[in-house]
């Protein structure tokens, strides 16, 4: 071959970098092509063989929901309360979309007897209450499962066209349309129609990828959808981070893993969680979570209020021991024993007092509460008159105080609000009177201070040490709603705006609080977002817990 002449290569040396620049150059300007979008029809021939019916028989009837299989081996997603009954089912089936199939049944249990060969068992591997989020393994399949690949919820925007797929009123495998309308806290909010049914299932944009998991709807409005995120999602499918963690204040192991007992204790607390969002409507059913999660899973109070009519709550427990393995049932036992509330009220004002795990019915009370020294039980009937709960016999005991409002007790006395507005305090044989003006209102004590909230003035008084604070004025004053453990205390106004005793400020000024419930010196409080928040006493700040949707 012929040497090339030096000047030669040098100039091809020159050309090949002037047209890699220019190449660079042209790169650079060039827009970015998105992918190309598809259209409903596509989106539902690529990922409808891949969602699901979800299908539960127990003893409160057929359960519907939905689902979308991630992985090929046949993990599938869907929501917790869809699956919260699986332990107790019946028959617990999914179903997967058959593209061959283009007409389905309208009667989703003609469906069901139609394809019974085509059922598969699946069995839970994991669940996040918190999230609401369940992942099941479906059997071993040759060939491996059609999937969904996983879209990034964190890229949505506001506006965006999406499509869900599920089984709204178990018509199955329906699809619906609409856009993202918000990017809420952990939640994408969508105009798609959604309706029960739907639940579990996927939240998809129009190239097909999955960007949330529809989760629950605003009851008594109109395409108000709400869906998990992805993102969040597939951290709870690949078990990072701290989702699925016990609720309850089980011992850990020194690996960070919980012990045995530990997660036995929180499947009893979330197993009744999920109880509540089957039983209670929308707000409430998050009003009831609060009381729940103040009352026993912190362990901070004695008596249980605001759960509605207290006997389901026994159904709950029973059902949460008998999902247990049966060599943890004695440990389950033992801590609702030690950590559950003694006494629940219901919503008819019924006293429950628990005796082992199940609540008894002792008759209808006005007033009631339990001391937190000494454990008494006391409560008001109809005409006033104060009660004594004898626990030995069962029986209730006639005591010379009364007739009262409003009674609470703590640090072995009782405080009592009689039928003229009036405070008095009664240790043992004597009686002090505390109020020399009458208030129409309510009494909280709490490890020996007394807290009295006029409800017509919003005006709260605080008497401690053998003392009203402040020369016996008001130390606040619009106050709704006080919540107080010892000295430290939390006042909530008609605004729905927090003040903290503590820090003789507002801590919370948005006015975004439906109401506040006690955690020991902390305060956990419900967002009209649905999210729980919780402040610290300590850290002064607050931070967001969980939705609990």
């Amino acid at each position: 071959m012929m040497p090339r002449p030096s000047h030669l290569v040098a100039a091809a040396r020159r050309l090949c970098v002037a047209l890699a620049l220019a190449l660079a150059a042209q790169a650079a300007v060039a827009p970015i092509q998105p992918a190309l979008a598809l259209t409903k029809a596509d989106v539902f021939e690529k990922c409808g063989p891949a969602t699901a019916l979800v299908a539960l028989m127990s003893r409160r009837g057929v359960e519907i929901g939905a689902g979308v299989v991630v992985d090929p081996k046949g993990l599938l997603v869907t929501n917790y309360h869809v699956v919260a009954d699986a332990p107790q089912a019946e028959t617990f089936y999914v179903f997967l979309y058959d593209p061959k199939e283009r007409i389905v049944e309208e009667d989703i249990a003609s469906y069901v007897r139609a394809h019974q060969a085509r059922a598969l068992q699946p069995r839970v591997l994991r669940v996040d209450p918190e999230n609401d989020l369940a992942l099941l393994q479906l059997p071993e399949r040759k060939g491996g499962y059609p999937t969904v690949p996983w879209g990034d919820s964190d890229a949505v925007r506001i506006g965006q066209d999406v499509v869900a797929i599920g089984n709204p009123q178990g018509l199955a495998w329906t699809l619906t349309s609409g856009s993202i309308s918000a990017i809420r806290k952990n939640a994408l909010q969508t105009e798609t129609a959604i309706n029960p049914g739907n639940s579990g299932g996927p939240l998809l944009d129009m190239e097909g990828r999955l960007v949330g998991i529809n989760t629950w709807i605003r009851k008594n409005a109109q395409s108000l959808g709400f869906a998990r995120p992805s993102n969040v999602v597939r951290a709870f499918v690949d078990h990072k981070g701290d989702l699925g963690h016990a609720l309850a204040n089980g011992a850990d192991r020194p690996d960070g893993k919980p012990s045995p007992d530990g997660a036995a204790m929180g499947l009893i607390v979330k197993r009744v969680f999920a109880d509540v969002e089957k039983r209670f409507p929308g707000t409430e059913s998050r009003k009831v979570v609060c009381a729940l999660f103040s009352a026993f899973t912190y362990g901070g109070r004695t008596l249980l209020s605001g759960v509605g009519e207290v006997a389901w709550l026994n159904d709950s427990l029973e059902a949460a021991v008998a999902s247990l393995p049966e060599a943890d049932r004695p440990k389950a036992v033992k801590y609702i024993e030690q950590s559950f509330p003694l006494l629940a009220v219901s919503q008819s004002g019924h006293l429950w007092i628990r005796s082992g795990v199940r609540y008894f019915d002792v008759g209808k009370a006005v007033a009631m509460d339990i001391d937190d020294a000494t454990g008494q039980i006391y409560a008001t009937d109809s005409e006033g008159n104060v009660m004594l709960y004898e626990r030995s016999t069962g029986k209730w005991l006639g005591t010379r105080l009364g007739p009262a409002r409003d009674i609470e007790a703590s640090d072995g006395a009782v405080f009592v609000l009689d039928k003229g507005g009036l405070v008095s305090m009664v240790r043992g044989e004597k009686k002090l009177t505390l109020s020399s003006r009458p208030v129409r209102g309510s009494l909280f004590a709490t490890r020996g201070v007394l807290y009295v909230l006029d409800h017509e003035s919003g005006s709260l008084f605080r008497w401690r040490g053998g003392q009203w604070d402040n020369g016996g004025e008001a130390i606040a004053s619009g106050v709704h709603q006080v919540q107080a453990f010892g000295s430290t205390w939390y006042g909530l106004d008609t605004d729905g705006r927090v003040y903290s005793g503590n820090v003789s400020s507002y801590i919370d000024r948005d006015g975004d609080l439906m109401g506040i419930w006690l955690m020991g010196e902390d305060l956990l409080g419900l967002g009209r977002d649905g999210l729980l928040y919780l402040w610290s006493n300590r850290a002064k700040r607050w931070r967001a817990l969980s939705s609990y949707n």
